[in-house]
């Protein structure tokens, strides 16, 4: 038998808290699939706060995570420019 990670086992609780199968949310803007470089401890924060939101009855998801960072710093990140 396969062992489950433990971002199956949070989908499938996620899954089970609303009622069944899978539920995809559809972007409310537009968004982009990537790939980044991170070092460990800055993904293990990450993954560590989607979980916490997860469990909190959220969804899993380091790119909300991500998302959310970018939308609190975003003057920060103009000026940047």
């Amino acid at each position: 038998m396969k062992k489950r990670s433990s971002l199956n086992t949070m989908e499938m609780a996620t899954a089970a808290k609303k009622g069944g199968g899978a539920v995809v949310e559809s972007p409310k803007t537009e968004s982009a699939l990537l790939t980044i470089r991170l070092r460990k401890p800055a993904y293990d924060l990450l993954r560590t706060v989607a979980l916490k939101r997860a469990a909190a009855g959220g969804r899993f998801s380091i790119s909300a995570v991500i998302g959310d960072l970018a939308e609190k710093h975003r003057s920060d990140l103009e000026r940047e420019k």
